[in-house]
């Protein structure tokens, strides 16, 4: 394994950087990825084409879903299975891994693939807006194999503390989709199809990247699907494991599917003004979440040898830089939220509603890596209730209610601040939670990483 020194026994800062700032990185290159669509649709200067992007997004969503359950759940399951030293179940759950993804995002491509126009309009379409829907459509749901692939093996690289390799692979996806937008959308004239095609193509590119590092590295880990259907209760623990991450895309995708009805009604500039400010207000929340990203397979692995101590320095420290980075970046997406948003549009009409709806978008942004840092702890430490208990908070039981009694109350306005709103309650509940798993770690005697043979005092 590449990192063993790293998750076992390296100063947790110096750890910690050295795992984050490439999750972090990756986490942004997927952001660009999933924003290069939209920055390229909107110099056309066709709302119904921004809007289309929009209302398709659940399907990505659900794509990247599967990315996630899958991913997630593997490399909690690797990451902890190298740490009590077992080859065996690294293998198995890198296989049942492989397998799932093939199974998945088939069943998913033909289902996208036969109904493009009967699923635009669930997701809220309407006449101006139907057929720039389903022509999306169309070509993200060819693409839903490649696209699960790239991002369940990017996790399942990262598990091995490989965070160069699966970085580099996601960065040369990005890459391409960025060249390409322009020259299929403007060039070719192929408008939201061009924006798709692109996307299929640089994951595309993605998985192949993936797939050499197994070809080319020495790794207790495997593509092959025949490893994983040997073990089906690892298929299960991959499943559980990878529920809690996923469910947070699963539900957000549902709850656009909710709520594009709602903003539908208050026709398509108003959805492409609100998903301008979401995107670019994105990056902040995106680079929050890859510090947590990074650092599971270092929490799992330290679970997985019993090192109690070192368990609770990372909870302390990572704590520590959510807050001041979830800060720091708040504070730089206000003061440069024009130029942010010039990236996407000019539109007069667009601009200054998306200059309103950003500010009340972020305000949660400074906490809201406790979210994220609780929710990754959790499913590192193999507590996959709790996980999902945090996952549902947030786009379930919170988002959903508030978005619609905010609505009946203060109208379209409180639409920009459900969301907010929603991530505060979250955040308190995972403060909650955080502060009971610290509870267990002060205060105890708890056996150093594998290969030590004495015991340390938790401060």
């Amino acid at each position: 394994m590449q990192n063993e020194t790293t998750f076992a026994s390296e100063n947790v800062w110096k750890a910690i950087a050295k795992l984050a700032v490439p999750a972090v990185f990756m986490t942004l290159v997927i952001t660009v990825y999933n924003m290069a669509d939209v920055i390229f649709i909107a110099q056309t200067g066709d709302a119904a084409q921004i809007a289309a992007v929009s209302l398709a997004s659940p399907v990505f969503m659900l794509q990247m879903m599967l990315g996630t359950l899958i991913g997630g759940g593997a490399c909690a399951a690797i990451a902890n299975a190298l740490g009590s030293g077992d080859k065996a179940a690294v293998r198995s759950a890198s296989g049942g891994a492989s397998f799932l993804t093939l199974t998945m995002s088939a069943a998913v491509a033909a289902a996208v693939m036969l109904f493009p126009k009967p699923i635009a309009s669930f997701l809220g379409a309407d006449a101006s807006t139907l057929g720039f829907t389903a022509r999306y459509l169309f070509w993200i749901g060819l693409g839903t194999p490649v696209t699960v692939f790239s991002t369940a093996f990017a996790n399942v690289v990262r598990s091995e503390g490989a965070m160069l390799s699966a970085l580099g692979a996601n960065m040369a996806g990005t890459v391409v989709n960025i060249v390409l937008d322009p020259i299929f959308i403007s060039g070719l004239r192929m408008g939201v199809t061009g924006a798709a095609v692109a996307t299929v193509l640089g994951n595309a590119l993605s998985s192949a990247l993936l797939i050499l590092y197994f070809v080319r590295r020495p790794t207790a880990a495997t593509l092959s699907p025949a490893a994983g259907m040997k073990d089906i209760r690892m298929l299960g623990k991959i499943l559980v494991l990878g529920f809690s991450g996923a469910v947070t895309q699963l539900l957000a995708g549902l709850s656009n599917i909710l709520t594009n009805h709602v903003w539908i009604l208050y026709g398509a500039g108003v959805i492409a003004a609100s998903n301008i400010a979401g995107k670019a207000s994105l990056f902040a929340s995106m680079a929050i979440m890859g510090v947590a990203v990074g650092i599971q397979p270092m929490i799992s692995y330290n679970y997985g040898a019993g090192n109690t101590a070192r368990l609770w320095e990372i909870l302390k420290k990572s704590a520590v830089l959510m807050v001041a980075l979830g800060s720091a970046l708040t504070a730089a997406a206000f003061l440069f939220r024009a130029p942010l948003l010039s990236l996407f549009t000019d539109d007069a009409e667009l601009v200054p509603l998306a200059l309103h709806i950003l500010p009340i978008g972020i305000l949660a942004t400074p906490l809201v890596g406790l979210n994220y840092l609780a929710l990754y702890w959790m499913q590192a430490a193999e507590k996959p209730l709790v996980a999902m208990l945090l996952s549902v908070a947030r786009q379930g039981l919170l988002l959903i209610p508030i978005f619609f009694l905010f609505h009946t109350f203060f109208g379209l306005e409180g639409l920009f601040w459900a969301a907010p709103v929603a991530d505060l309650g979250a955040v308190l509940l995972s403060a909650a939670f955080l502060l009971r798993e610290s509870r267990r770690f002060r205060g105890a005697v708890v056996p150093l990483p594998v290969g030590r043979d004495s015991e340390k005092t938790v401060a």
